[in-house]
């Protein structure tokens, strides 16, 4: 996840355009106050790195925490396929609520992130992108 952010050109009412490109995905562009543009574009990035780190290693400890505990809770079950089976349902489950649940996270900061330095997000048509 290679993020670099850049101001590309200078909009209206004292606002410029912040450019955040993702190596090998989507590009992003934000109208920014014109004296925030830098550190918008450097918290930009911290931000989504920490978020990134963060859902990663909540989607894998809910997983194999949630594994554990119905190992622990069915380890006196007869018919070892059915525990695993369960505990392969559960991890399952667990993984797909923490994901859920970091996306319903991260949208909220992202908008929180947006208000704090009155930016607002940019969507080009791909026929009309500025050069």
């Amino acid at each position: 996840m290679a993020l670099t952010a850049a101001v590309t050109r200078k909009l209206d009412n004292n606002c410029v355009q912040v450019e955040i490109k993702n190596k090998g995905g989507a590009t992003r562009y934000y109208k920014v106050p014109e004296d925030k543009a830098d550190s918008f574009g450097r918290e930009y990035i911290a931000n989504s790195k920490k978020m990134y780190r963060w859902s990663s290693v909540l989607t894998f400890t809910s997983v194999i925490g949630a594994v554990a505990l119905t190992l622990l809770a069915a380890k006196n079950m007869a018919n070892k396929a059915s525990k695993y089976l369960i505990s392969g349902v559960t991890g399952i489950i667990a993984g797909t609520a923490s994901t859920a649940s970091g996306q319903k996270t991260s949208i909220k900061n992202h908008t929180e992130f947006l208000e704090n330095y009155n930016a607002e997000e940019i969507r080009y048509d791909d026929k009309k992108l500025p050069i």
